[in-house]
């Protein structure tokens, strides 16, 4: 009986020792109140002893993180096994083990001691959990790290590459992170996410239809021996106030002269035409030589807004003279449109437009069903 009443305090004691160990690992820090927007992540990390605070029993959130801080957290995060110090700075262990499983190139940044920027913490979180990512390059890092709800935009959505990153900012990353790491599925910014695609295809297709687009720039049979290319392919939600490029468009009129409502998408699609050489007199018009296709609808910016608009449409050219110029082509679909025809069958339908030149139908997706 003595023996059962020893174990049993034992059994007490330890656990009362582990609950205090964990207690101390992430007791609250006197400068981060449970209200604080990072609260959560900074004590779900800290008790899993990959961010520490500071002297004083804070943890300063404001403070710049700095690359070698952020990343000792991801390489604790991902549960790496970290070289034994001898000698040199305290960082030089974590520093070698990512190196060896390139979660960081010497191409990145020379200076550990700088702060950790919005690029870098991109880098070393999907290299970390996409061994297959780690060549890629920093667009398509920071693209994958908006699309997995790792980056989220700032306060308009963009992405902010080279903006420094804080500490409370580092812990919610890194629980993200681990959130990814446990299986599960994050809300992606669209916003973020529209802006980083773009940043490394051209379009944002892939974020807002789930479709992939054909490589931009993408060169068109325009005739008149111009060389035409469409290099952006922007989807825009009408109905999305806050969307990605919706303040390019504050008011569009369809070709019937009705206004396109919240029911609508955008779909605007950037030209640059050149003429290299001289040629005979004659007036080139785009319009005349593409046009919107099928459940598509010509449109373009409404003259009553058109000053508060960065928007151009693509210019009428003469000829007989040498020159570039750039410009937009816009067409309207309908949502509801492209919900059917996105359950079609045979294949997602896709964008396009008709080529008079040429006499067919253009499509800037892959994987279409061209009926």
């Amino acid at each position: 009986m003595k023996k059962l009443i020893v174990l049993v305090s034992l059994f007490l004691i330890t656990s009362i020792v582990s609950v205090a160990a964990e207690g101390e690992k992430s007791a609250g820090f006197k400068d981060l109140p449970n209200t604080h927007w990072a609260a959560a992540s900074v004590y779900k990390v800290a008790g899993k002893g990959i961010i520490n605070g500071k002297p004083g029993n804070l943890f300063d959130p404001n403070a710049n993180v700095t690359r070698a801080e952020f990343i000792k957290m991801v390489a604790l995060a991902a549960e790496m096994e970290i070289p034994q110090q001898s000698g040199g700075k305290w960082f030089d262990p974590y520093v070698s083990v990512v190196a060896k499983e390139k979660i960081y190139n010497s191409s990145d940044f020379k200076s550990w001691t700088e702060p950790s920027t919005r690029l870098d913490m991109a880098r070393f979180i999907v290299r970390a959990l996409d061994p297959e990512l780690r060549n890629a390059s920093d667009k398509e890092l920071m693209y994958e790290a908006t699309k997995r709800g790792i980056i989220r935009g700032l306060d308009k959505g963009e992405l902010g590459a080279n903006e420094k990153s804080t500490r409370a900012q580092a812990a919610v990353i890194i629980d993200r992170m681990l959130s990814v790491k446990e299986g599960k599925t994050l809300e992606a910014d669209k916003r973020a996410a529209s802006y980083a695609e773009v940043e490394m295809s051209g379009t944002n297709l892939q974020t807002m239809w789930g479709m992939k687009a054909v490589p931009l720039p993408f060169k068109i049979n325009a005739g008149s021996k111009l060389n035409v290319e469409i290099d952006q392919m922007l989807v825009v939600d009408l109905g999305d106030k806050e969307g990605a490029y919706r303040e390019w468009f504050p008011k569009v009129m369809k070709e019937d002269k009705s206004t396109a409502t919240a029911d609508d998408y955008l779909i605007a699609l950037h030209l640059n035409i050149e003429n290299s050489i001289k040629q005979a007199s004659s007036s080139w018009s785009l319009p005349f030589k593409i046009s919107a296709s099928k459940p598509y609808i010509f449109a373009g910016i409404d003259p009553e807004v058109k000053d508060q608009s960065p928007i151009k449409f693509v210019p009428t050219i003469n000829t007989n003279k040498v020159q570039k110029v750039d410009g937009w082509y816009m067409m309207t679909i309908k949502k509801e449109d492209v919900e059917k025809r996105s359950k079609v069958e045979f294949g997602k339908f896709g964008v396009a437009f008709y080529n008079y030149v040429t006499k067919n139908k253009i499509f800037l997706s892959e994987k279409v069903d061209s009926r």
